[in-house]
């Protein structure tokens, strides 16, 4: 008996939300293990490359728009579910495709999500530990978390020994315009930080973010503390998180990976508001509601050194 799961959210963030949802499928399932559907964007081979629980990672096609997009994305999720056919499915959202692409699949036994009645958001934290409890499996543990290979975790912490301790990472990049705090308020927080600690500001993103870090590495004055890891694998950062006393970044996936690692996390938000999901993780609302750009400089700050004074990897 095969146990899959889909998760077809794109988004780091997204998936890390599902982790109590998915370890519990796996908890019931036969060896302990589970099969995943999920988004190539959420880098899911790298997210679960230390996790036992996962047997395997099968691709989900991006969507596609468009005239025949409905026959075209159907076609996709069932030649994803061919690849390795379980026997049983949950199916962790609302969409009616993922059943019927199952049942076309030859899937035997599928769980999902009931239609979705209303445009309500309910984000996958909440829904997806309400939708097992409505079929019996109730989420005991409810704060996800994840795990990094021991090796991996050595090789990065030998890498920076020589490093000022606090380690603080930064995280500047995010998917929108309203989610990002400006570079040059991120280069006020480092030369603060840096002045008051003497530890080392590890700035971390995808490629994508490359302009954004080097604007901010440009106008700060504690350039010297700034060590730049944008590009760098996945793995990689993740595992900096595990031996960072502190992360700051803007609401995006990094802030509720790092959470998830058990590092103490800030995130800045825009107009959203996503789940409190961590005890590692602490919100900063904009004064407006609606603009992070409105976050006030000190405002960072004050709650950055206040959670270093507070994280248990502070050194003595």
């Amino acid at each position: 008996m095969r146990t899959g799961v889909i998760q077809p959210l794109p988004g780091i963030g997204d998936m890390v939300w599902f982790l109590p949802a998915l370890r519990t499928i796996a908890a019931n399932a036969p060896g302990g293990k589970i099969t995943l559907f999920a988004r190539a964007s959420c880098l899911p081979a790298s997210l679960f490359a230390h996790e036992p629980m996962i047997e395997r990672v099968v691709i989900l096609p991006k969507p596609k728009r468009g005239g025949l997009s409905a026959l075209t994305n159907l076609w996709g999720t069932w030649q994803a579910l061919r690849q390795a056919k379980p026997d049983r499915l949950f199916v962790l959202h609302h969409s009616p495709r993922y059943q019927q692409a199952a049942k076309l699949a030859g899937v035997r036994d599928v769980i999902a999500y009931p239609p979705l009645t209303d445009k309500t958001y309910i984000d996958g934290w909440v829904r997806s530990r309400s939708f097992l409890a409505s079929v019996g499996l109730p989420v005991e543990d409810p704060t996800p978390r994840l795990s990094v290979a021991p090796e991996l975790v050595a090789t990065v912490a030998e890498r920076y020994a020589g490093l000022p301790k606090p380690w603080i990472i930064m995280t500047a990049g995010a998917s929108e315009p309203v989610r990002r705090w400006p570079p040059e308020n991120f280069a006020k927080l480092a030369e603060a930080l840096v002045q008051a600690t003497g530890g080392t500001i590890f700035l971390t993103g995808a490629p994508s973010d490359a302009e954004i870090v080097a604007r901010l590495t440009d106008v700060c004055a504690a350039e010297q503390s700034l060590i730049s890891l944008v590009g760098r694998p996945l793995e990689e950062a993740m595992a900096l998180m595990t031996l960072a006393d502190c992360l700051v970044g803007c609401d995006s996936g990094p802030p509720n990976l790092a959470a998830a690692l058990g590092c103490p996390t800030i995130s800045l938000l825009s107009l959203d508001r996503p789940p409190l999901h961590s005890p590692c993780l602490e919100f900063i609302y904009p004064p407006d509601g609606q603009d992070v750009r409105g976050t006030d400089v000190q405002t960072v700050i004050t709650a950055a050194l206040t959670g270093l004074e507070h994280s248990k990897r502070n050194p003595e």
